[in-house]
């Protein structure tokens, strides 16, 4: 018998369901991890979460499993190449914004000791409960932890790209009141 999900996930692909079902919402405490979202969050602006998980596993192989130093490290040639490849999604805009956000992830590590106690500095430690249907696509979380992050040099990461970025990694428990997953 198939679970009730939130129903952004509920009409979805196979892959839709598996990525709500095992991973969406469920605490993401790893730098590596974290940047990862944020990165995949930042090119689904404009574009279906669909479409960014199709390709996540593309963007791994071409951006060296999203680590942080090596992506900040990135010159034109390496942009030049991720451009011409037709696995990914193609934005300049939005590459120059990950290698950009990855210097800046990595000031933010140096100065606050990890991303994550950056995070911590905005957000309760325990995960916010979102029961709304439909959810806002802004919260005074997102609109304040975007803010800090456009402070320290971030882009192309508005508070909607940060509310959803929030909800992936468990920050904001999102999970609709019937889904099978909300606690």
């Amino acid at each position: 018998m198939e679970h009730k999900r939130c129903g952004w996930a509920e009409n979805g692909s196979a892959q839709l369901k598996t990525y709500h079902d095992e991973e969406w919402g469920k605490p993401v405490r790893g730098e590596r991890e974290l940047f990862e979202l944020l990165i995949l969050e930042s090119f689904h602006s404009g574009l279906s979460w669909q479409i960014v998980l199709h390709k996540r596993e593309a963007f791994r192989a071409a951006m060296d499993q999203f680590d942080p130093v090596l992506i900040a490290a990135y010159d034109s040639a390496r942009l030049d190449a991720l451009m011409q490849n037709a696995r990914l999604i193609r934005h300049r805009g939005k590459f120059q914004a990950a290698i950009t956000n990855a210097r800046c992830f990595l000031a933010i590590q140096q100065e606050y000791g990890t991303f994550l106690t950056f995070i911590q500095t905005i957000l309760p430690p325990e995960p916010i409960q979102l029961r709304t249907c439909p959810h806002p696509a802004t919260t005074v979380w997102s609109d304040a932890l975007a803010k800090q992050m456009k402070q320290q040099g971030m882009r192309f990461l508005g508070s909607v790209t940060v509310q959803a970025f929030l909800e992936a990694a468990g920050f904001i428990d999102g999970h609709e009141a019937d889904c099978f997953r909300a606690e």
